[in-house]
């Protein structure tokens, strides 16, 4: 059997022939045969049963899930094609994945759980890497920033003290024209209440109107329906964002769940997933950017799921230098990210309802009269700054560049408003040492250092987006045997930035406007071989402009091996602090 698009295989057929491009198809449970001899992108999924899928000469994904049997791909080219491993709780990473290869004569076995394997024809373990695999995602390493479970709904028009915006952010906006939809985006404030909850299910309901009467006189729209965002709630830089949602079928409807920046800027544009309501079984996922142009869009498309039969949980994990979309917690598209995506960004979700010459298309004659998107959570999490492999820190230098020069100190981030010492940063407390407190900024991905108990207390009081993460460090009382370090607000990025050299310190101070001179922070060891301390090492992203100080050799190693992404550069040894350890006895 031949197919041109997408296609599951019934029963008693068991060999199935993708055509064209973009083409999908699924086995049964039997032994099947699938195979894709053009040159068009395809997707092989063999289903239930020991299957056989074979490549061609265009970028191939080969789909295997966990107790789906054991299958051999023949034709794999480790140069563009992917394995996509699903629900396989072990293998969430390349090195776990790796460490399940096995050479076995000519022909690559990958050893999965139940007593499954994969088998790649005529290819070597080396051939393979981390770009050839889209594996589950692994939430062990990031935190929650952000969960409704819609046990009741927190929404309002204005988003004041509420969880849910129910209009965009700009004055009056309640539809798109510029998309031509026919939606009028309304709640309880000026007429039709779209929004129910029932068991623990926020339902978004898209429904015929009268205009004039449902919806404004002459606004030319025939349908009411919702839209939630956080712009007033929520707002982060990089990380993990899901939905766990049904979505509607029938011509017209186009839910939708994305994120745009909190400054109201545009492009860039997320978008997690957009489906078109007469084609429930692809998804659309895309970024926008106006990097090379006005707006210049990339998307990946999925098939295998219909969205409007039963839930799934779409997702994205959003970093610096690559975006991973998710369906079930599996990786189903990748793409490189904008170098504009740098910014915090709120979450939406939608049902439009489109109108003539929009994307997919005005209601007809088929639809029905309601569409209901039902949304069972909406989640978020940050990347757990503590892991080495994890530090994404984004917040762009002016110009691009290092602003310290090749001898600043360290650079952490942190809102402007809320924090103590817009005068001068408080002296350090004690008279031995006191302990450097760490927050993460799970908006931004950035960290915050102080030594001040009162600033420590005036974060966890008014910055509730801050995780207090502990003490990685202390320093030392002022004395003959120390140094200042000093420290710099950018109210241009909203980043901080520490030096100890008082030449550095001149240097912005005159040609750095945009930074503000804090005062000094906090105390270090002018001697680097003094007992009990240890000297941290200053890394610079050539990419956000961002710093980081690594406070052991691992740490160090590691970034030096390319292990917390594309761009950091070691630039030294920065200050010396005294290294934390039991019974150390902090002011």
């Amino acid at each position: 059997m031949s197919t041109s698009k997408y296609y599951t295989l019934p029963n008693g057929t068991e060999n199935l022939t993708l055509a064209g491009n973009n083409s999908s198809g699924a086995g049964n449970h039997v032994d099947n045969i699938i195979s894709a001899p053009g040159t068009g992108s395809h997707t092989l999924n063999g289903g239930a049963g020991n299957d056989v899928l074979i490549g061609g000469s265009g970028v191939d994904t080969f789909v295997v899930t966990k107790g789906e049997g054991s299958d051999v791909v023949i034709g794999f080219d480790a140069a563009k094609d992917f394995l996509q491993l699903q629900s396989y709780s072990s293998l969430t990473s390349f090195a776990k994945v790796k460490s399940a290869m096995s050479q076995v004569g000519a022909d690559t076995v990958i050893k999965l759980e139940t007593g499954e394997t994969l088998t790649l024809r005529d290819h070597k373990v080396e051939d393979l890497s981390a770009a050839n695999f889209r594996l589950p995602v692994d939430l062990s390493k990031y935190q929650l920033t952000f969960s409704d479970e819609f046990n009741t709904f927190s929404g309002s028009a204005t988003g004041v003290a509420t969880t849910w915006q129910t209009k965009y952010p700009q004055a009056g906006l309640r539809t798109l024209p510029n998309n031509k939809e026919d939606e009028y985006y309304s709640d309880s404030s000026v007429g039709v209440n779209p929004f129910s909850v029932k068991d623990g299910v926020l339902d978004i309901t898209a429904a015929r109107a009268t205009q004039g009467v449902e919806t404004p006189l002459g606004s030319g729209l025939d349908w009411t329906s919702g839209v939630i965002t956080t712009y007033k709630s929520f707002s982060q830089l990089y990380g993990y964002f899901e939905v766990r949602a049904q979505l509607p079928a029938g011509k017209g409807f186009w839910p939708a769940f994305w994120l745009l920046p909190a400054d109201l800027s545009w492009p860039p544009e997320l978008d997690v997933f957009e489906v078109l309501g007469d084609e429930p079984g692809t998804i659309y996922a895309s970024t926008h950017s106006k990097v090379g142009g006005p707006n210049v869009t990339e998307t990946q498309t999925v098939f295998g799921i219909d969205t409007s039969k039963g839930f799934h949980t779409y997702g994205v994990d959003w970093q610096a230098d690559t975006i991973t979309y998710y369906v079930d917690n599996n990786a189903v598209a990748r793409l490189a990210t904008p170098s504009d995506m740098n910014k915090p960004m709120y979450m939406l979700l939608n049902l439009a309802v489109g109108d003539a010459g929009s994307w997919p298309g005005a209601t007809d004659a088929t639809t029905p009269a309601e569409g209901h998107m039902l949304i069972d959570s909406v989640r978020a999490y940050a990347r757990n700054p503590g892991v080495v492999a994890d530090i994404q820190d984004a917040s762009p230098v002016p110009g691009g560049h290092d602003p310290g020069g090749s001898n600043a100190s360290v650079q952490a981030a942190t809102p402007s408003q809320g924090l103590a010492s817009t005068s001068g940063v408080p002296a350090a407390e004690g008279s031995h040492v006191t302990a450097v407190y760490r927050f993460f900024d799970t908006r931004t991905g950035d960290h915050f250092y102080t030594n001040s108990t009162a600033e420590k207390a005036q974060i966890l009081q008014t910055l509730p987006w801050f995780t207090y993460e502990g003490t990685p460090w202390a320093t030392p009382s002022q004395g003959a045997d120390t140094i200042d370090v000093f420290r710099f607000f950018d109210t241009g990025t909203t980043a901080h930035f520490f030096t100890t050299s008082v030449g550095e310190r001149d240097q912005i101070i005159k040609t750095n406007p945009s930074y503000k001179y804090e005062g000094v922070a906090f105390e270090a060891y002018a001697d680097a071989s003094a007992p009990g301390t240890v000297t941290l090492e200053r890394f610079f992203n050539t990419k956000t402009g961002q710093h980081h100080f690594a406070g052991n050799a691992e740490e160090a190693a590691g970034i030096n091996q390319g292990a917390a992404g594309a761009g950091w550069i070691d630039e030294g040894k920065g200050f010396t602090v005294h290294a934390p350890s039991d019974g150390m006895l902090f002011a």
